[in-house]
């Protein structure tokens, strides 16, 4: 739990910095479009991610 708390803290430290760097840089008239594709590619990641844990964690006849 310490761990998964800790995970959370600091990644909030990477993201926030990255997303008012991506409003800051991005231009006024596309600015919304540039966020919304931003979060669909962390949320993909995401799901890719779990996706990967549940495929490395299911057992199956390729453990030995």
């Amino acid at each position: 739990m310490i761990i998964m708390t800790l995970l959370g803290i600091f990644s909030g430290f990477l993201f926030v910095p990255l997303n008012a760097l991506l409003q800051w840089r991005s231009p006024p008239d596309r600015r919304g479009a540039i966020i919304s594709f931003a979060n669909a590619l962390v949320y993909a990641g995401m799901l890719m991610g779990s996706v990967l844990a549940l495929v490395l964690a299911w057992p199956g006849p390729m453990r030995g």
